[in-house]
Formats: C-alpha cells, structure tokens, sequence
C-alpha cells in the first residue's frame, strides 16, 4: 500500500495498525491478482463488486461532527455496530470521540481485543458468558485501559447482573446507566417514577457502580398526527429530568447521560446540553453511529443538516459494480446483489458509468435485487455489457457486514483497506 515518506495523514496514522494486506480469500482481492502474485490497483481492474470508502469525504464528515460537538458542548462515543472495522474506529477515538459504542458481548470482546479504552454498552448486558468474560476482564485492567459502561431498565436485570459477577469474583464493579424508555418504543423504563428504585439498587451493589442515565430517541414512535422532532424532544426531556432528580445518587465525578442516535441528535444536544451545568462534571454523550460514512438514501433524508440545526456529511461509502448482461431492451444486469450491497430500506442508486477510460453520469435506476445480481432500467444506449457502474448506497448499518474488508481511496487512487469484525 502506497504511504507518504514526509507527511502521515491522520487517517492514516489512525488506522496504520489495522490496515491490512490483501488476501487471496477475501472476495475483494482475490479477482485482483495476477498470475504473479501483484495486485492490480486500478479502478477498472479492481474486483466487483466492491465497498470502497472515500477517505477524503470520511475525513470531512468527521472534520464536520467533531467542530459541532465541540461547539455545542457534548461528547461522542459512535457507535461501533455500523463497521464494525477497528481501523475506523481507531480513527474516530484520535479524532476526538470519548469512546466507542456497542451493542453486545460480541462487539464489547472485539473493542476490547483492539484496544478501545471506553466502551459504552448501548444495552443490556445479561450474558452470563459475557458477565463472567467481562468480571475477569475487569479485574486484571485500569479504568484507564478499560472502562465499560452497560444499561439497566429492571431490578431483575440488576439483580442478574449482580449475581453473575459476584460468583465470578469481581474485583472492579461494572459501570450501569439507568435507560429510560418510550412508550411503545424498544428498551428501558416507561415510568419515569420506576427509575429511582432501579438506580438505588444498583448503587446498593458491590459488584455495580451507578455511572449515570442513558436513553435512544429513535425508537419513540412518530405520532399518528403531530410532529415526530416535538415528540423525540418531550421524550429527551423527560429523560434530562430523571437524570438531574437521580444526582444525588451517582457513584461518579462524572456522571453520564448518553443518547443521541442518528436521525435526532441535533435536537439531543440542544436538550441535553445543559445538563452539564445542572449536575457538576456531567458528560454528555451522543452515541450517532452513521455520521462518518453517510448515505445516498435513508440518512440523505433523515440527518440533521438538511432539514435541521446541524453539522452537514456528505457519502462516503459507495460500490462498483459491473454489467454482466444486457437481456432486454431497457433492462440490465450487475454483478451485485443481496449478498454484496444494502436493500432493507433503498435500493442502491446509480451514480454514474466509467467506460472505456471516461466517467460520465448515467440516467438509471436499480428496481430490483437478487442474492448475486442487481436488475437496472436504462435507456439502452446508456449503458453496455462490461461497463462499471457506481452505485450509491443507503443504511450503513447494512453495508459492512457483507464484507470481510472494506477498500480505501483517497484522491481516485486505491490505498489500503480495513478489515471488518463480523
């Protein structure tokens, strides 16, 4: 991979540990190597489909994110699921995050493993397996190596948290943030007034340290008739209250209140950031995961930016694919499928073709995916048997996990690649 002898961009000073060499195996390189073992780093030669990342849009949207948090006085910890790629998240820790979020024990063994120094579990954490893993884990590293916050939205899960880490010797309690919930929603206390009685109980264990309150606006469902951002600020409200009435309990200098996915965190932090001066050495963490790649799609629509207060991402995330057949008038085929590129909430969106050495932008529409083809309607003329097709993609959360590794490029040249953790 190609570096630079006088000046290491950050990205790449980041993620140096974690680029990788190419594989043979992995789907993304093994079509690119010649008979003699080189690689082949030219667009046009480079296997399809692909998932390739444009440095130089990543390095802006985190650029972006990290001058707004800053200016609106809260801290990120973004959500690790969306990659899953150590090497960005690497990235985002040196670029400023507080730390990285999770979703369970899987994630929390990875973060760990690559050294992550702070890891908020956006969930539950009831994995006898995962309690004992983590009970050990603890008990053998600082909270300055490791320092793991997890969520609590019942006695009962408190008292199964309990138990587990007691039998298994804990010797530094567990972080847990009380969750509050929705009406209707995912997770967490419905009534705010049940949150004190789960709090007391975490403060009165051993084995548990009472870190703060911890919520997720986006599953407050959209009102049959009303404002969906009126409503996720009620909700955020509701949550700034249990936390303020709750600080006479907190086990820390520095309690948390974490929220804030994607779609809402504009409004977040203008409801949560002043909770910093209401409770002394509150930290305020969003935990947005899908700022830094973006999308031509869902979050195209949904983000903050564009219809609302907030720093403004462009996509950093797109594939190549490559037109295997021309059956019908008006129809095409790619190379790419289900198994290669996100279709749960947009189909990918056709950017462009580069042809016989020339880029030009391409009226077409993908309607259709099966497991290993894309179905395109195209003018006939405009696109041919062997053409390579960019193609815009929607929902990050869904992009990743079909791939072992993930292509870099900077400035139209391919420079390295990511490995990803499944």
């Amino acid at each position: 991979m190609s570096s630079q002898e006088n000046s290491v961009p950050a990205w790449q000073t980041s993620m140096g540990p974690w680029l990788i060499e190419p594989d043979p195996l992995d789907k993304h390189w093994s079509p690119a190597f010649s008979a003699q073992g080189e690689v082949q780093l030219s667009v046009e030669d480079l296997p399809t489909p692909n998932l390739i990342l444009d440095v130089d849009a990543l390095t802006r949207n985190l650029q972006n994110m990290r001058e707004w948090t800053t200016e609106v006085g809260v801290r990120l910890a973004p959500h690790g699921k969306t990659t899953m790629a150590p090497g960005l998240w690497h990235w985002q820790v040196d670029a400023g995050a507080w730390g990285i979020s999770v979703a369970n024990f899987f994630q929390l063994r990875v973060a760990h493993h690559v050294g992550i120094p702070r890891v908020l579990v956006a969930n539950e954490f009831l994995s006898p397996g995962g309690l004992q893993w983590l009970s050990e884990t603890l008990s053998i590293t600082s909270a300055e190596t490791f320092d793991v916050v997890c969520w609590a939205d019942s006695v009962a899960g408190v008292e199964l948290m309990e138990k587990q880490l007691t039998a298994s010797g804990a010797n530094r309690p567990l972080g847990v943030c009380v969750e509050i919930g929705a009406l209707h929603g995912r997770t967490g206390i419905r009534a705010a007034a049940e949150a004190r009685a789960v709090a007391e109980r975490i403060a009165a264990s051993e084995v548990l340290q009472l870190r703060g309150v911890a919520a997720y606006e986006g599953s407050v469902p959209a009102p049959v008739e009303g404002d969906h951002a009126s409503a996720v600020a009620r909700y955020v409200q509701k949550v700034r209250a249990v936390f303020t009435d709750l600080s006479d309990i907190y086990e820390t200098a520095g309690p948390i209140l974490t929220c804030g996915g994607s779609a809402w965190f504009d409004i977040v932090a203008e409801q949560l950031a002043p909770s910093a001066q209401e409770v002394p050495g509150t930290e305020v963490i969003l935990r947005s995961g899908a700022f830094a790649i973006h999308d031509h799609g869902h979050y195209e629509r949904v983000t903050p930016g564009r219809t609302r207060t907030g720093p403004r991402f462009v996509p950093s995330a797109f594939s190549y694919a490559r037109v295997l057949s021309a059956p019908e008038d008006g129809l095409v085929v790619l190379d790419a499928g289900k198994r290669d590129i996100p279709y749960d909430i947009d189909l990918p969106r056709v950017l462009g073709v580069f042809a016989r050495g020339t880029w030009r932008e391409v009226s077409a529409e993908v309607f259709k995916t099966d497991d290993q083809h894309a179905y395109v309607r195209v003018d006939q003329a405009a696109l041919k048997v062997g053409d390579l097709v960019r193609l815009g993609l929607s929902h990050p959360c869904t992009m990743f996990d079909k791939w072992r590794s993930v292509l870099l490029m900077e400035k139209n040249q391919l420079v390295g690649a990511v490995r990803t953790y499944f």
